[in-house]
């Protein structure tokens, strides 16, 4: 990500003591306000960590699920007593989710007063599209400004902006269901759908893309040395874009006008005969916001064609289980 803050990775849960020590204005008391901050995805950690001032935060979140992002309260240090978990205002409001707050009470793991537990503003974050059309908020492409929120205490003692990088991962297909639609010229036409994830079952694939590719070597057996039709031992490499209903097709397999009218009729092939080919196809997957990063998907395709004295067949499966259509051909 092109952020200057930006640092890929959830948070760990940490409770920070940080001293009274930004600039601001002591108060003419023996009390010490002082500030507790509360980082995390959720766990309730007391690890130490060195005192972290930034107004960036960037971060990996789960879809769907309310997530930590920053909390604060502030406490007088020489007492140990609360002062206030103080609160949070939405400067600008998220693209592709939204904030919460929650108040929560945590005990402070370091600094002057360990052990005390303490009541934090808790700012939450959650990802709400179901889609891939953006991966970040704000979007990769976007120009606007980014999701921040202001932390501040009643007593002025404390303003804290924060700005916000949001990312969460591609979701992708676990599958595709195929279906014969037409023949074209010799072809068969095949439709698929592709299977979300059982968890996003409504998910939307739509504008996301998918390829084909050969990961092993087919076989054809209408070849014959010096044919003028080279041998079909993979497949062509296409590339099609997701439709709304999550469909992507057609899928062409079998042979075309050309090949089945010299395969019948040339000297050299054995007349009447059947002969065939038979490639496996593995789809590839790529979100619209990952360009370059296709993922297979699925499991190894069987796609094959016949060429019969009168009719051509063409068949498409997984795992060389496919359905297989016949048509007489002319």
């Amino acid at each position: 990500m092109k952020h200057g803050y930006r640092s890929r990775g959830i948070l760990r849960a940490a409770l920070i003591a940080l001293p009274f020590a930004f600039g601001l204005a002591a108060q003419a008391s023996d009390a010490k306000p002082t500030v507790a901050i509360l980082r995390g995805d959720g766990a309730e950690s007391n690890d130490i960590l060195a005192p972290v001032r930034a107004n960036g935060i960037s971060q990996t979140v789960k879809r769907y699920t309310r997530t930590k992002l920053i909390g604060f309260a502030e406490y007088d240090a020489n007492a140990c007593t609360e002062i206030s978990p103080g609160s949070w205002k939405v400067t600008q409001a998220p693209y592709e989710g939204e904030f919460s707050v929650a108040i929560l009470n945590f005990k402070l793991g370091n600094g002057s007063c360990p052990g005390v537990i303490f009541t934090f503003a808790q700012l939450f974050y959650k990802w709400t599209p179901h889609n891939n059309k953006s991966l970040t908020d704000p979007p990769l492409a976007s120009t606007d400004a980014p999701p921040a929120a202001t932390w501040s205490t009643p007593d002025g003692n404390f303003n804290y902006p924060y700005t916000f990088m949001i990312d969460v991962p591609a979701v992708v297909p676990i599958g595709e269901t195929t279906a014969f639609t037409n023949w074209t010229n010799a072809k068969g036409r095949w439709e698929q759908t592709l299977m979300p994830p059982a968890s996003d079952a409504k998910f939307d694939f739509s504008g996301d893309s998918v390829t084909e590719s050969s990961p092993s070597v087919g076989s054809d057996t209408c070849y014959f040395v010096h044919s003028a039709i080279m041998p079909q031992t993979s497949v062509s490499g296409g590339a099609w874009t997701i439709d709304m209903h999550n469909k992507w097709g057609s899928d062409a397999v079998g042979w075309d006008v050309r090949a089945v009218e010299y395969y019948r009729t040339h000297p050299l092939a054995v007349p009447g005969a059947p002969c065939g080919a038979s490639v496996t196809q593995q789809m590839k997957f790529e979100s619209q916001t990952e360009i370059g990063t296709a993922a297979n998907y699925g499991g190894i395709n069987q796609l094959s064609g016949q060429i019969l004295t009168t009719q051509v067949t063409s068949s498409r499966g997984e795992g060389g289980v496919g359905q297989i259509y016949t048509e007489t051909w002319p």
